[in-house]
């Protein structure tokens, strides 16, 4: 067969370079398109008020700050709204979930390993790279280009119904906020969020507390939940007046009363009535 020119050209080993066109993709990106977004994960850190100072209080009835857990350290206004400061501290990670350090690095967005030269690759190893970033967060190590977004959502958890929640969410589109470089606000209705409290349908709040949990999303990205209780301001836990018994008491107890003393009467007649026939039996 090796003698048809046809079969003899594959049965020949032969090699010979070519010259693709690849792109350079840039820091979170892969793929020959560079479209592709590399995975990250982020955290997000409430700033105002700063709920992980926590605070210091006395022990009382009502709470018992010497064990620690979400402290009652800031009240909010619940019929009003109230603007949040947080900041996004995000890090490139790998397919296991493991931070990778100095982040994900730049590549040529090529399929093919041999590749012999090229002069991106040359650009790279000296450090002259041509890609742009909108911002650069050296502690990180996290690069974002321009035109990247992600959403960031405040969720609050229904305690009459569990798999009912309010969400509070926006986009964010600015590069130094998603890079963790600044920080940025989201607004919180509290009237809003216990609107349907007050109708008795939903239960938000429960002994002047509120539950949330906040999340980052996109494409690419995942989110530690960073989670904590907002408090009412003013609220008072309710009390029980000690001198005054529940109305079910004021039944019972007299009912008791007159049945123990019924049992004992019984008891007493049983008993000299047992005594009586053994003295007659004595006589006998």
């Amino acid at each position: 067969m090796t003698t048809y020119p046809y079969y003899r050209l594959r049965a020949t080993c032969r090699a010979q370079q070519v010259t693709n066109p690849a792109c350079l993709c840039p820091s979170g990106f892969s793929g020959s398109l560079c479209s592709t977004q590399q995975l990250r994960k982020c955290f997000a850190d409430i700033t105002n008020p700063n709920l992980a100072q926590g605070c210091t209080g006395q022990d009382s009835d009502d709470y018992v700050y010497s064990i620690k857990g979400f402290d009652p350290c800031h009240e909010f206004d619940f019929s009003k709204k109230f603007k949040l400061q947080y900041k996004l501290v995000c890090k490139d990670i790998n397919a296991l979930a493991q931070v990778i350090d100095g982040g994900h690095k730049e590549q040529i967005g090529f399929a093919y390993y041999d590749v012999v030269s090229n002069t991106s690759r040359a650009a790279l190893s000296s450090g002259k790279s041509p890609i742009q970033y909108a911002a650069v967060n050296k502690k990180t190590n996290l690069q974002v280009m321009d035109g990247a977004t992600l959403s960031f959502a405040f969720d609050f958890r229904d305690w009459k119904y569990l798999s009912n929640m309010k969400r509070f969410s926006h986009t964010v589109a600015d590069a130094q906020v998603i890079a963790g470089l600044t920080e940025n606000t989201i607004e919180i209705d509290f009237a809003e969020l216990t609107k349907t409290d007050r109708e008795k349908t939903t239960a938000f709040e429960v002994a002047g507390r509120v539950y949330f949990e906040a999340t980052v999303f996109a494409p690419g990205y995942s989110s530690f939940t960073t989670n904590g209780f907002f408090d009412r301001e003013g609220y008072v836990e309710p009390q029980r007046d000690a001198n005054k018994l529940p109305s079910y008491l004021l039944f019972l107890l007299p009912a008791a009363a007159t049945l123990l003393i019924v049992a004992m009467c019984c008891c007493y007649k049983r008993q000299q009535r047992i005594k009586a026939e053994n003295e007659k039996l004595e006589l006998v």
